[in-house]
């Protein structure tokens, strides 16, 4: 099981559409970029904010365990911020479109973009590392 880890990546609110099923289950999901081109939208990026609720975690891993620990043991991974790739994050702000024609328009927010999320992962590993006691 992971940790319950919350994070509101580049200080900006990222809305997110639904798709469902004719029974309710979702199927698949839509980022509503905030930004339409990376020259305007750039200075507007914040660092993260994150953490890590142990209480609640520490719950599911009892709840886990006392239901399938005589089956399987119940560990605590990571799993979560790093598992996606560094310009997936960057589609959240804007389409791929987008992120290709900012690589013309304005070559250096792309890069200094990557730069800023390849800086968010390097903060928040330690303390998920911290977290599940690894190094």
């Amino acid at each position: 099981m992971g940790w319950h880890v919350w994070c509101n990546e580049f200080g900006i609110d990222i809305p997110m559409t639904f798709a469902k099923d004719s029974e309710g289950v979702v199927t698949g999901y839509h980022f509503e970029c905030p930004f339409q081109d990376l020259q305007n939208g750039f200075d507007s990026i914040q660092p993260a904010t994150f953490g890590v609720n142990r209480d609640s975690t520490r719950e599911e891993q009892t709840f886990l365990q006392e239901t399938f620990g005589d089956i399987l043991p119940v560990i605590i991974r990571s799993g979560t911020y790093g598992n996606n790739y560094l310009t997936q994050r960057l589609m959240r702000l804007m389409t791929m479109e987008t992120f290709f024609l900012a690589m013309y328009d304005c070559p250096d927010k792309p890069r200094r973009a990557v730069e800023l999320a390849r800086r968010e992962i390097d903060r928040f590993f330690p303390h998920t590392c911290e977290a599940s006691g690894r190094t």
